[in-house]
């Protein structure tokens, strides 16, 4: 290459801070919201956790299920479960490179997991994020140009189909994003398109039927198209994009302006309209599921599918283009720049709450069971993301290797009477009371006693 600095070294560079960052911010990607509870759930009960019914992410699960197994110390199994996503989405993206010899693949699984992604990324478990990488795994089985028995091929792209398909609804979405790419590419014919298409409708057909709890909440949103299309404009996800169109999505901004330009040249408008056009249609949908809003976390992961065909036309005809000489290499530098700046961006309000729960234990010299009024921490870092509050007081007083600990964030309508319950904990809304009798004594144990009001902190934590 004439690069001074190659496309796959900035890759492998990427996917280095990627994991340096998952290490550092261990604490902040594990003790919050789904993180939290799917944590929760490993370690109590000692076996794969598939809400939903996303199988797809059991691979993710192993190396924590294996420490828990081991008995490895409270600490290790945090770092071991965040970083056990990068370096799944890292080993996928070897594969691509290195044994089916598709370039562009392991560029793009990094690009989807840092652009356009900043509280996302400390919403590690999402399943949005390990479907788009088994997406792009079979996309490299595909088109890959190494003569590979058909006894391997075949069962990986299989493998990498129903892994994506297992993992989120939205395979069938992602999947169709990249047939597009595929077939705007040359690189497979209508037959092939056509199977494909046939699968997809089939696995739609059947979530639409099946769906329950969040998921089936979802459709609804989706099934009431002609009674919020008259007034999308007032969608949640406008304000959303308005706030963070330019930390978090600067970098996709530069990607889709660079596409542009480089189609405009390459006389390929037709095939940057086409994959524009799949996008657009794709946010459409997500905005009337999404109409009324949720986390930023939830916004951002449900617009990733999106982004995603831009990612991989961009990786495949511009970033490893040997014509694109100079500006591949600074253009890629400046994208993976502003994408890690916007994740450490974000950062700052999971850590800050984080200390202020910490401080809280600390003042209460980390009495087992405490609850303070949610209404006393409404504007503080505490009340975001604070559904799970109860188990993150618990990984942080063990993590700080003091007895478990946890704090319950009382509603004002509540009564007192379930606070004297003393062989369990306030666990979660759709579980208030979760006994001892689940509780892993390796990791989890709480004596018999009651909850008291706890004291706050004389200065709490501004936003």
């Amino acid at each position: 290459m004439k690069n001074k600095i190659s496309t796959d070294t900035l890759c492998w560079i990427g996917f280095s801070l990627y994991l340096v960052l998952a290490l550092w911010w261990s604490p902040e990607r594990i003790f919050n919201t789904d993180n939290s509870n799917y944590f929760f759930h490993l370690i109590n009960f000692k076996k794969f956790h598939f809400p939903e019914n996303r199988y797809g992410v059991w691979l993710s699960q192993v190396p924590l299920l294996t420490a828990i197994q081991l008995k490895l110390s409270f600490p290790v199994l945090v770092y071991i479960y965040s970083l056990s996503f990068p370096i799944l989405y890292l080993l996928i993206a070897i594969i691509c490179r290195y044994y089916l010899q598709v370039k562009e693949a392991g560029l793009a699984i990094l690009l989807s997991m840092v652009c356009g992604v900043s509280f996302s990324f400390f919403h590690c478990v999402t399943e949005t994020h390990q479907c788009i990488v088994y997406a792009i795994g079979f996309y490299a089985a595909v088109v890959s140009q190494r003569s590979i028995s058909w006894i391997i091929r075949i069962p990986l792209s299989i493998f990498f189909i129903i892994q994506s398909l297992l993992c989120h609804p939205n395979a069938a979405f992602i999947l169709l994003g990249l047939v597009l790419v595929m077939f705007i590419n040359k690189q497979i014919t209508w037959k092939f398109v056509t199977g494909i298409a046939i699968l997809i409708a089939l696995f739609i057909g059947y979530k639409l039927t099946s769906a329950t709890g969040y998921d089936q909440q979802q459709y609804n949103n989706l099934w009431q198209f002609f009674d919020t299309i008259t007034i999308l404009h007032r969608s949640y996800y406008f304000y959303f994009l308005s706030v963070h169109s330019i930390d978090t999505y600067l970098s996709f901004l530069l990607i889709l302006v660079s596409t542009a330009i480089y189609c405009t040249r390459q006389k390929m408008l037709l095939q940057f309209l086409a994959i524009a056009f799949f996008s657009i249609c794709f946010t459409i949908i997500t905005i009337l599921t999404f109409y009324q809003g949720d986390a930023d976390s939830m916004m951002e992961k449900s617009l990733m599918p999106a982004l995603l065909p831009f990612f991989v036309f961009i990786s495949r005809h511009v970033f490893y283009n040997e014509k694109v000489v100079f500006i591949r290499g600074m253009l890629l530098l400046v994208i993976m720049l502003c994408s890690f700046v916007a994740i450490g961006k974000a950062s700052k309000i999971h850590s800050n709450r984080l200390a202020l729960l910490e401080s809280i234990l600390e003042k209460n010299k980390y009495y087992p069971k405490l609850y303070i009024e949610q209404d006393s921490v409404k504007n503080t870092p505490l009340f975001t993301y604070q559904w799970a509050t109860t188990i993150d007081a618990i990984w942080i007083s063990k993590m700080n290797g003091k007895q478990a600990s946890t704090l319950y964030l009382k509603h004002a309508d509540e009564g007192e009477q379930k606070y004297s319950c003393d062989t369990s904990i306030l666990y979660v809304p759709w579980w208030p009371d979760f006994t001892y009798f689940y509780m892993n004594q390796d990791y989890v144990e709480f004596p018999e006693i009651a909850y008291k009001n706890a004291e706050l902190p004389e200065k709490k934590l501004a936003d």
